[in-house]
């Protein structure tokens, strides 16, 4: 669905939020709202404006019909969904979260004043982060910066993939290999690191270790992200190393 003006402001009230906002540029109450869900019921008007949408949308790591959804931007920002090896609820924001005084808007909303025809002004409306110029308060190279941890997850990314193929071919149950191959670790509806077709069915899911579950979930919640790490970079380590241990421990069962 297209965003427009009044996705985020509200033309025809004036509130306590600049520019007539819908909702506050920040906060660190964490929140979500499910895809079953009422809005009556789970609004919560003091919440980030952006985590209005980009939420996890009641992702779990037992829900085993697909992965979740590519929203849980504001969560991954808190550090508040996916699971922790101590099993406690999880509850680490990033720096960006707590050091930016705009949060998302900081990065994704930078702006610049008109300087001439040929430098006309950025309101930053198109949500990309195309330029740096805030992130020098704290990094002094950040581009290099980026491209260092978004590379170190996305290897990250491919190598608790790979280990979970592993676990298909070596360690799964026989009765899933045999009918699904490398999808045996996979949601009925495969994430889009998989291909080639649906994956175990409600009856093959029983049939999955907790383990493999808890890692698949870590993955894709930090692959659903987006950001490869660079919204809360050693949370998403933290949920990767958890997988990877994981998946040790079911394969080293075998």
């Amino acid at each position: 669905m297209g965003i427009v003006c009044i996705t985020c402001h509200d033309p025809h009230q004036t509130n306590k939020y600049p520019a007539q906002l819908r909702n506050p540029i920040a906060s660190t109450n964490d929140y979500f709202m499910p895809t079953n869900g009422s809005f009556a019921t789970h609004y919560k008007a003091n919440v980030n404006i952006c985590a209005q949408c980009h939420n996890h949308a009641g992702a779990a790591w037992n829900n085993s019909a697909s992965a979740p959804h590519h929203s849980p931007q504001y969560n991954m920002l808190l550090g508040t969904i996916g699971e922790l090896e101590s099993g406690e609820t999880p509850h680490q924001p990033g720096s960006h979260a707590l050091l930016l005084t705009n949060q998302c808007v900081d990065c994704h909303m930078q702006s610049s004043p008109y300087a001439g025809a040929d430098r006309p002004a950025v309101t930053g409306h198109t949500f990309r982060v195309d330029r740096y110029d805030v992130c020098l308060k704290c990094h002094p190279y950040p581009q290099q910066l980026v491209t260092f941890a978004t590379g170190a997850i996305s290897n990250q990314v491919q190598q608790v993939k790979a280990d979970l193929d592993y676990w298909a071919a070596h360690a799964a149950p026989a009765s899933l290999w045999e009918k699904y191959g490398n999808l045996a670790w996979e949601y009925t509806t495969p994430g889009e690191l998989s291909g080639g077709g649906p994956g175990p069915d409600p009856a093959g899911q029983k049939l999955i270790p907790e383990n493999i579950q808890k890692a698949r979930f870590n993955l894709y919640i930090v692959l659903s992200d987006g950001s490869y790490g660079v919204h809360n970079p050693y949370y998403a380590v933290d949920l990767l190393n958890a997988a990877e241990d994981w998946i040790t421990e079911e394969v080293d069962k075998q």
